[in-house]
């Protein structure tokens, strides 16, 4: 099955369309389509839920309850080209700071997650001193991304 992608540049999509596409990009079967669809609807519509979409990205996170409530796990529905997926993270980080999220952590298995988050603590470190993202391999595989957010503004990217 070819994988989805949708420039938003070109063509934006709605969330449910991004979230979607994203399971259809992640199963080996078609019948499969159903339980991934029913298991995304109802983590997507938990009452701590925190859902944003930044071109054809979903971001999500479940805010932590007092006194955590400046931390989010979370992660992304994501279609757009890995261009605008770069910039959409960083305005993501962006949201999250003017939310006062002061930390971010998500787990993941796509290693392009983790060049991505490579990519932003490379831009943020040289403008941005008070951000750090920590990303490791986990024990029984995949990966955990810490990200501290701090005052300064992100980057943007051209």
């Amino acid at each position: 099955m070819q994988e989805i992608v949708v420039n938003s540049d070109q063509r934006m999509l709605d969330g449910p369309e991004i979230v979607a596409a994203v399971a259809r990009n992640n199963v080996q079967n078609e019948s499969e389509l159903p339980a991934v669809m029913l298991a995304a609807a109802q983590s997507l519509s938990a009452k701590n839920v925190d859902l944003v979409q930044i071109g054809n990205s979903v971001f999500f996170g479940f805010k932590s309850k007092p006194p955590n409530e400046d931390k989010l796990y979370g992660g992304a529905f994501n279609v757009d080209t890995a261009r605008n997926f770069l910039k959409n993270g960083l305005k993501y980080m962006t949201y999250m700071q003017n939310k006062n999220i002061t930390m971010y952590v998500s787990d993941f298995e796509d290693e392009r997650y983790v060049n991505a988050f490579r990519y932003w603590d490379r831009l943020i470190r040289k403008t941005n001193s008070d951000t750090a993202i920590d990303v490791m391999t986990k024990e029984g595989g995949g990966y955990r991304v810490f990200v501290k957010l701090g005052e300064d503004p992100m980057p943007s990217i051209g």
